[in-house]
C-alpha cells in the first residue's frame, strides 16, 4: 500500500493519478483521520470537479461511499450548498453515499439540496 506521504501535492497531478486508477489511490482520500478533513475534502471535491462520467464512475463512487459518507454532516452540507446545482459527477458521487445511518436532520437537508439541483 502506498503511503500517504506519497500523494502526488500538485492537485491535477493528483487528480489524474487518483481518477486513472481509484482502486490504488483510494486510500489518499479515506486517510482523513490521519489527515486534516480539510485537506481530504479538498482533494475529493477537486477529484469530482474535474471527474467525467461514465469514465469515472468508480472513482465517483468511491468517494461517496468513503469519505463524503464518512464527513457527512450539517457543516459538509453548508460547503456542499455552494455547490448547488450540482453537475452530474457530483450527483453521482453523492447517490453513493448510505443516507440511512445519518440523523434525520441531515437525511432531510440533503433531500432538500438535490431537489434543488435537479
Amino acid at each position: 500500500m502506498p503511503e500517504i506521504a506519497s500523494a502526488p501535492a500538485n492537485p491535477e497531478l493528483y487528480a489524474r493519478a487518483y481518477l486513472s486508477d481509484p482502486v490504488f489511490w483510494w486510500w489518499s482520500t479515506n486517510s482523513y483521520t490521519v489527515e486534516e478533513c480539510g485537506t481530504v475534502l479538498k482533494r475529493v471535491l477537486s477529484l469530482i470537479d474535474q471527474a467525467r462520467l461514465p469514465d469515472h464512475e468508480q472513482a465517483l463512487a468511491q468517494l461517496g461511499v468513503g469519505p463524503l459518507e464518512s464527513m457527512m454532516s450539517e457543516s459538509l452540507l453548508d460547503i456542499l450548498e455552494c455547490w448547488v446545482p450540482f453537475k452530474e459527477p457530483m450527483r453521482y458521487a453523492l447517490n453513493s453515499v448510505r443516507f440511512e445511518t445519518q440523523p434525520l436532520a441531515v437525511q432531510l437537508r440533503f433531500e432538500t439540496l438535490m431537489d434543488r439541483s435537479r
